[in-house]
């Protein structure tokens, strides 16, 4: 059986650097939220030009805004939906976000286990991606308590919030922490909900570094936990988080690009 050359040639000589390789513009929000636009997009063009738009641009954009945001919050118009089911009842008596707070540990454990999981030896393959005071910032932040605190002196967790954004992609790292170290195998169905929809949302409201986090810890989960003998479960994961990378901009020098973002992207 004679079988066909698989070569190909390069489009550019070896020693030929990509003219288009640094030519972006990266679209960075206060949300943490980033979009990263390629040399054949209208907006690269823009930025790397010498009209001047750019600055106007943001003059008329800063004062648009503010009446396009009162008719979206009077018309009920939101390109967060998806993220805003998360936050609301189907046929159960409560929302996906009260259900999974059921079968939470408690307010203290949790935090225990944080710190269990940024001191173990065994995790620093994967916990490195993360910033260990960003986290437990966020867990402070949005992981909320219940007011009475119990004979053993702890608390359970009775809902978790999100930005106005609707960033759940935060809380998802933390739970994905929780499905390493605490529920294994078992993880609670709602949790397991919780992280298809974040996985599937389709919105451009989700580029967040959060969300490339978390694609990293479920694809380490996955492989750890429930590995389907080829990897071929691995392939929609991966797949997600080279999207979810370029679009942000991570596979540029992110101590460059991203060094006045740290506030909300945590250490880099």
């Amino acid at each position: 059986v004679g079988r066909g050359s698989t070569e190909t040639s390069s489009p550019l000589p070896d020693s030929v650097i990509n003219p288009y390789a640094d030519r972006y513009y990266l679209q960075s929000r206060h949300s943490g939220r980033s979009t990263l636009y390629g040399p054949t997009s209208m907006r690269t063009q823009i930025a790397n030009s010498n009209w001047g738009f750019i600055e106007k641009y943001k003059q008329l954009w800063a004062k648009v805004k503010v009446e396009r945001n009162k008719w979206k919050q009077n018309n009920q118009k939101t390109m967060c939906r998806e993220l805003g089911l998360l936050d609301e009842s189907d046929w159960q008596p409560d929302p996906l976000i009260k259900q999974i707070c059921r079968f939470l540990p408690s307010y203290n454990k949790i935090l225990s286990i944080l710190d269990d999981f940024f001191n173990d030896g065994a995790c620093n393959e994967i916990n490195v991606i993360l910033d260990k005071a960003k986290v437990r910032r966020d867990f402070l932040d949005y992981f909320m308590p219940e007011k009475e605190v119990k004979a053993e002196g702890d608390r359970s967790i009775v809902y978790i919030l999100s930005n106005p954004k609707k960033n759940y992609y935060k809380a998802a790292v933390i739970l994905l922490i929780l499905c390493l170290k605490y529920f294994h195998t078992d993880v609670p169905t709602p949790i397991e909900k919780f992280f298809t929809l974040l996985k599937g949302a389709s919105t451009a409201k989700v580029f967040y570094i959060e969300r490339a986090q978390m694609l990293i810890l479920f694809y380490y989960y996955r492989e750890t936990y429930s590995f389907g003998g080829d990897g071929s479960d691995l392939v929609n994961i991966n797949e997600c988080l080279v999207t979810t990378v370029t679009t942000i901009g991570l596979h540029l020098n992110i101590r460059e690009t991203f060094k006045e973002h740290e506030v909300f992207m945590g250490s880099i």
